[in-house]
């Protein structure tokens, strides 16, 4: 369990989740089912380390890791990639049902956050595979790249894209 898990969030590491979505890929390439793929980020979160300190940093982390985890399916694949990132993966969901999730569970994130303090946001990049991507690599840098996007155009927003 130790290897599989962030210590401080309690949810998958990269590694674990790398091997959990790549069997959810398989799935999605086998029966033809759409996934999708939501990379978010914590705006700001320096300012929160630099003027609060690093025990309120993971605090946050914690409590938005725990929002993360309340407001998903059991079977949604919830993992901290590092430092004040995550991705999700939601299987056979399409582009209209990863919206309905994403839209709330952004407002929870944001309500989770601005509890601890109003530094920061939160931005989102959403990417629904109907061709899925070659690798789970190759899926997250697409959903990275739609985070970007979104961290561009002003922070505090969620960006989507569909790959057909």
């Amino acid at each position: 369990k130790l290897s599989r898990t962030d210590i401080l969030t309690e949810l998958y590491n990269s590694r674990a989740f790398f091997e959990t979505s790549s069997i959810e890929l398989k799935r999605a390439l086998r029966f033809n089912r759409p996934l999708s793929l939501a990379y978010i980020d914590v705006d700001n979160f320096k300012s929160v380390n630099d003027n609060f300190g690093h025990d309120t940093g993971d605090y946050l982390l914690q409590v938005l890791s725990k929002t993360l985890k309340d407001n998903l399916r059991g079977y949604d694949i919830i993992a901290r990639l590092g430092g004040d990132e995550f991705i999700i993966m939601f299987p056979e969901t399409d582009e209209h049902n990863v919206q309905l999730v994403i839209n709330k569970l952004r407002q929870s994130l944001l309500e989770a956050s601005q509890r601890i303090t109003k530094f920061v946001t939160i931005s989102i990049g959403v990417v629904t595979f109907i061709r899925m991507p070659l690798s789970i690599q190759e899926g997250i840098r697409e959903a990275d790249n739609v985070m970007y996007s979104a961290k561009k155009s002003g922070k505090n927003t969620v960006k989507y894209k569909i790959i057909k």
